[in-house]
């Protein structure tokens, strides 16, 4: 056999045998399990089934992170409006280019809604305008299928320098068990029995989520504050991001859709990081006003009471409980806003 074909059998077998134990062990894994990230599959999958399929009309589209994901309670404030309404935020949905994506597949399949309510948060202008786009291209075409071998692949490359760190160098291996066995990842899984007692830490109280038929995603815990751990970055707008805000604010205006922006509450201890707050609320009031649009923040003690640790998931979502008080507190600017 030529040494070339030799050299290529080799690289093959060798990406086999890796894919193979990708699968078997878990150290090759994600190992920062992002509730956020499981809800929003799981979510998106059934709005395509809610919104593609059936093609449900929405009066009220909520739109967003996974602030809006789990901050807007859409059951309540349909009850208390008689409004039809839909939360099509989703974890991941900070990238505002995904956004304008997400909108033109909903305007593509649906009748426009009346208004669309969209979440802003410092993430959201800080972030690239475009993320992978893999929720946004389910939801496109209605897929709840898994990922596709391609998807697969990219996956397999994006962990390689994780392979080659944690087994070129084995002090690395010790290191990284110890950092998931510690409770020190993003967020935990969803599933109680997926927890390990080092995440149930982050939790005073976790029994789950549940997706209700309007998209909301109910976060059933409440936050410990004594592992609440929260970064202070700073705002610093992209400008890629603030052009996918102008795009959504344009097709909003040119289909006569109302839009309305609003800062989804978040708890105490993360605004102890003042400064950032300050300068997103000076730009998005700026940015409201070129567009004559209203901007309504929560994100404050005046606004909420955001000391109350059993209606928070954790320093920056919303529990069922903070949702369903934060519906009450928000429907009135909405309602008059219509006027």
């Amino acid at each position: 056999m030529p040494t070339w074909r030799l050299l290529v059998l080799k690289i093959a077998v060798f990406a086999l045998l890796f894919m193979a134990a990708d699968q078997v062990f878990a150290v090759f894994n994600d190992t920062r399990v992002n509730i956020f990230g499981k809800a929003a599959e799981e979510k998106m999958a059934q709005a395509a089934a809610d919104l593609l399929d059936s093609q449900r009309p929405v009066d009220w589209l909520f739109m967003g992170s996974s602030h809006a994901q789990f901050g807007f309670d859409t059951d309540t404030i349909q009850a208390m409006s008689g409004r039809r309404t839909y939360n099509l935020g989703y974890g991941g949905g900070f990238h505002l280019g995904e956004q304008a994506m997400l909108l033109d597949a909903y305007l593509q399949h649906n009748p426009k809604p009346e208004m669309i309510v969209l979440a802003l948060d410092v993430f959201a202008l800080n972030e690239a305008a475009q993320g992978d786009g893999s929720l946004i291209r389910r939801f496109a075409v209605g897929s709840t299928s898994g990922p596709s071998w391609l998807a697969r692949y990219r996956a397999f490359l994006a962990r390689w320098p994780v392979f080659v760190k944690t087994y070129v160098d084995g002090r690395h291996l010790l290191q990284w068990a110890s950092y998931c066995r510690s409770g020190d990842c993003t967020l935990p899984a969803f599933r109680r029995d997926e927890i390990g007692q080092g995440e149930l830490g982050f939790f005073r109280e976790y029994r789950g989520y549940r997706v209700t038929p309007t998209g909301f995603v109910g976060g059933d815990a409440v936050l410990n504050r004594a592992k609440i751990r929260y970064s202070g970055v700073r705002f610093a707008p992209r400008g890629d991001s603030v052009d996918a805000l102008d795009g959504i604010a344009r097709v909003c205006r040119d289909a006569a859709i109302r839009l309305v922006l609003v800062q989804v509450p978040e708890h105490e201890v993360a605004l102890a990081f003042g400064q950032k707050y300050v300068e997103f609320n000076g730009w998005v009031n700026r940015f409201a006003s070129r567009w004559n649009l209203p901007y309504f923040d929560f994100n404050s003690a005046e606004a909420f009471p955001v000391e109350r640790d059993e209606l928070f998931f954790d320093s920056d979502h919303l529990n069922i409980a903070g949702a369903e008080l934060f519906a009450r507190l928000l429907l009135k600017p909405l309602q008059d806003r219509l006027k």
